[in-house]
């Protein structure tokens, strides 16, 4: 059986070890730069939440199988803390644009809480070497279970690091004890059943997200929408999770693939390398329309990100420029220098940011203008006749998605979405008219309502409670449009439902008019 040497900065450490493992991270990190390649295309939600389904615990599972106590050495976890903060300021930029105004220093940005999550977990390592792993595995569940009840989304990512923990753990155990080299004695019988188990999980993705059970926010881990619903779906994964982790792994070579071993030889930097062509290919191939275009870009980005990723230069030049950032850190003589030369470069980096703004501000407000400005330079006769004139006032759409829908919910079980409008009704009761979009229908309790908030990937449908009627006129709003794209939600008779509602609480409306046909 042929042996291979990784990288320093990969995974596991420098030590030999069989392809297996290669093979297997391999096959993992082409799920994961597929994954995020096809996530923003509608049309392939179903793929993506089948690979969503397993390959991230699977990939912690091998992470955890590769952390030992010498992966706490400063040099290796100094790797992956540069490694994280440079990533994560080009993710950020990637996000933000040139745009210093919408960068969040403090936010963890796409992929990059991987990264956090390897720093963390393996700082646990003692904790694990004198505890017994089944009774951390066992308590972190359970946390992971509450985890979503208990923390709202946060920008360090511990909504996904906290439940994505045990897979982290079981990893640990199963390597406890083992060379690195070790390769599970799978049976013929166990791949069999593991490629049955697998297929079941590719289709469970499939269909569960085409009913709208395996959603975006859940199968990224994140707070729950849904309470016990999300929890018991939260429970499901784990075990999902457990399952796609021992199928892929029974269905792994153990010999060398050419491309599924470099991949796994090379995991590390294709993790870091596709995510910035994605974000890219993301401008170029507008989500939501997987078209001939759409395609050829993404195979195209998926190409480019393999044959960079695994070209040898581009990954010596890697591995050299991070040891040698991390030497020269750890460098006794060299570490006030290098300190001194980040905290300079932050305070050149924050200075600029900050000059480039006041340049703008100054650029495009020459001077600073009174509130009352305008009003002053008028006359009294100007005066008299604006204060006479008949005031209009346009808003935009009236809309709940499912978060707003709950937090609408009364200790009584009632609905009071009068809080929405608390800080815009005294715009809409001081002037004469105020007119608005009804964007969704208000199909009764009888039909769900509002069945997602944006980016949870599925098909949004619409679906108000009567008192969000009640609640837009008691805020002052006099006149709606429902002509929208979303009128037709839960069918004709909802929008039939909708006028009614519209007029028993004294709404004028134009758009849709009865009947139906």
């Amino acid at each position: 059986m042929r042996t291979s040497t990784a990288p320093i900065s990969q995974l596991s450490s420098a030590q030999d070890r069989t392809d297996y493992w290669d093979n297997l991270k391999g096959l993992l990190i082409l799920l994961v730069v597929l994954g995020h390649f096809i996530q923003p295309y509608d049309q392939l939600n179903g793929i993506w939440a089948a690979i969503y389904l397993f390959h991230m615990p699977a990939f912690l599972f091998v992470t955890g199988f590769f952390s030992r106590r010498s992966s706490m050495q400063a040099d290796k976890l100094m790797r992956f803390c540069i490694l994280l903060i440079v990533y994560n300021i080009i993710l950020m930029v990637g996000k933000g644009g040139l745009h210093p105004s919408a960068w969040e220093w403090y936010k963890v940005y796409l992929s990059a809480w991987y990264l956090l999550a390897v720093i963390l977990y393996r700082l646990t390592i003692p904790l694990l070497e004198r505890i017994h792993t089944w009774y951390i595995l066992a308590i972190s569940v359970c946390v992971g279970l509450c985890w979503g009840i208990l923390t709202p989304s946060d920008p360090s990512a511990l909504y996904k690091l906290v439940p994505l923990y045990p897979f982290f753990v079981l990893g640990y155990s199963y390597g406890t004890g083992r060379e690195r080299n070790f390769v599970p004695p799978f049976t013929f019988r166990q791949r069999t059943l593991g490629g049955i188990v697998l297929l079941g999980l590719l289709l469970l993705g499939l269909v569960g997200n085409k009913y709208e059970i395996l959603t975006y926010n859940r199968l990224i881990w994140a707070p729950y929408y849904e309470g016990a619903e999300d929890a018991i779906i939260r429970l499901g994964l784990y075990v999902c999770g457990i399952l796609g982790t021992l199928s892929i792994m029974s269905l792994t070579g153990e010999k060398y693939t050419f491309l599924i071993t470099e991949c796994g030889k090379n995991s590390l930097i294709l993790y870091i390398l596709h995510r910035p062509i994605t974000l890219v290919l993301e401008r170029l191939a507008p989500a939501h329309s997987f078209n001939i275009s759409a395609e050829v870009w993404v195979i195209s980005g998926i190409l480019i990100t393999l044959i960079l990723g695994n070209n040898r230069l581009f990954v010596r030049l890697f591995n050299a420029s991070l040891d040698t950032s991390v030497k020269l850190i750890l460098r006794p003589r060299l570490t006030w220098i290098s300190l001194a030369a980040a905290l300079a470069l932050c305070a050149i980096t924050l200075g600029g940011w900050y000059g480039v703004r006041i340049w703008k501000s100054r650029r495009h407000h020459p001077q600073v203008i009174e509130t009352d400005y305008y009003l002053n330079t008028l006359g009294e006769k100007e005066k008299q006749i604006l204060s006479s004139s008949f005031r209009l006032s346009f808003i935009g759409d009236l809309i709940l998605l499912r978060p707003q829908v709950q937090r609408g919910i009364t200790p009584d079980g009632r609905f009071d979405f009068s809080p929405i409008f608390k800080h815009a009704k005294k715009y809409f009761q001081t002037d004469d008219y105020t007119i608005a979009v009804w964007e969704g229908p208000c199909a009764g309790s009888d039909t769900n309502y509002s069945n997602t908030a944006y980016g949870d990937k599925p098909f949004i449908r619409l679906n108000f409670p009567d008192e969000f009627a009640t609640a837009a006129k008691e805020a002052g709003i006099d006149f709606v449009s429902v002509s929208t794209n979303h009128v037709l939600d839960c069918g004709e008779d909802a929008v039939n439902r909708t006028l009614s509602i519209l007029e028993q609480n004294k709404l004028s409306h134009v758009g849709v008019y009865p009947p139906i046909s």
